[in-house]
């Protein structure tokens, strides 16, 4: 291994300790129940929780497509990622105060009281197919050629093993952290006393 992927591999791993550390210590304690998991215990405001939304649709894999998308096929398909941004941000401001003020945890809650369970099962069924076929799936492949090809100097093609154990690696991880941290995580060392 160069130095690089020393260096490389000690900055993902301090980050993931302290990844790890902060879902661990917002749990520290705590009744662990679906509102303290999904909604912080109601504690954050709701701009607060825009603003969480909207930094989750400005992950990394976004920004690469823009560019992707930007040098085939020009600067208008790119400007896609803008128009979302937009709507995203007008909807947080319109729709999040109305849910917080009704209580409830999100579009799905809001999808069974205004029309039947059967449209939230819909729903559910659509935004997890979507979410494990267009960001898991694709998360855990590059998070694991990350640590496979960039940490430890091994390709997906040289060692398809070495590939698989490094993806369950961080799939294990990140389902550790987020299972005892939930969005507690980010309400604040104040919610932690």
């Amino acid at each position: 291994m160069g130095g690089m992927s020393i260096i490389l591999l000690a900055v993902v791993g301090l980050c993931t300790i302290l990844w790890v550390a902060v879902g661990l210590a917002a749990s520290w304690q705590r009744q662990h129940i679906s509102e303290d998991y999904f909604l912080a215990g109601r504690t954050l405001p709701w701009y607060t929780v825009g603003l969480s939304v909207a930094g989750t649709g400005c992950r990394l894999e976004v920004w690469v497509l823009m560019v992707g998308l930007a040098s085939v096929y020009g600067l208008a398909a790119a400007s896609l990622a803008w128009g979302t941004l937009l709507a995203l941000g007008v909807l947080g401001w319109g729709f999040l105060p109305y849910l917080y003020r009704k209580k409830l945890s999100g579009p799905a809650e809001y999808l069974e009281r205004r029309y039947s369970p059967a449209t939230r099962s819909l729903f559910v069924l659509l935004m997890f197919s979507a979410l494990v076929l267009g960001v898991l799936t694709p998360a855990l492949y590059m998070g694991g050629w990350a640590l496979s090809a960039l940490g430890l100097g091994y390709g997906v093609g040289q060692s398809p093993w070495i590939f698989a154990a490094c993806v369950a690696a961080v799939a294990l991880v990140a389902a550790v952290s987020c299972a005892y941290g939930g969005l507690m995580a980010g309400s604040g060392p104040a919610r932690w006393a």
